[in-house]
């Protein structure tokens, strides 16, 4: 490999990295990855796969309603694995009161809260917009 070749892969690899987030203060510790540490990085994996659409403009319902469906996806793929770490958790530390049923559910009603409220929010758009028109209806007499 020439050193050309060399240069323009660093400069690419940078320039691709140039939004990246910081590389982590506390590093991996050595050895093979327990079953909490693969998870933790699936979440970060499945993360990072998750985008959320833009809106351009005034939201319409569609718009709302895919940002909606994104927390969904992302508080899901967070559910996951604060599911799974609370498992372990309570699996480590016997006698200790540690409910994964219970976070479980307290996770599922929030997450659902929050999409509903975003959700909800693209089938009031149109009774808001209609009270702006006549606001402003009112106002111009």
């Amino acid at each position: 490999m020439s050193r050309s070749h060399i240069a323009t892969a660093t400069n690419r690899i940078a320039f691709q990295s140039a939004g990246a987030m910081p590389r982590c203060a506390k590093a991996r510790r050595a050895g093979n990855p327990t079953d909490l540490e693969t998870l933790h990085l699936k979440l970060i994996r499945d993360l990072s796969c998750i985008w959320p659409d833009r809106i351009t403009g005034t939201a319409d319902k569609l718009a709302i309603k895919d940002r909606a469906e994104h927390i969904r996806e992302v508080l899901g793929t967070v559910n996951d694995y604060v599911n799974a770490m609370a498992a372990d958790t309570a699996a480590h530390a016997p006698g200790v009161p540690i409910d994964p049923d219970y976070v479980n559910d307290m996770l599922n009603y929030s997450a659902s809260d929050v999409v509903a409220h975003i959700g909800n929010a693209a089938d009031r758009l149109r009774a808001v917009r209609k009270a702006v028109a006549a606001a402003h209806l009112v106002a111009a007499e």
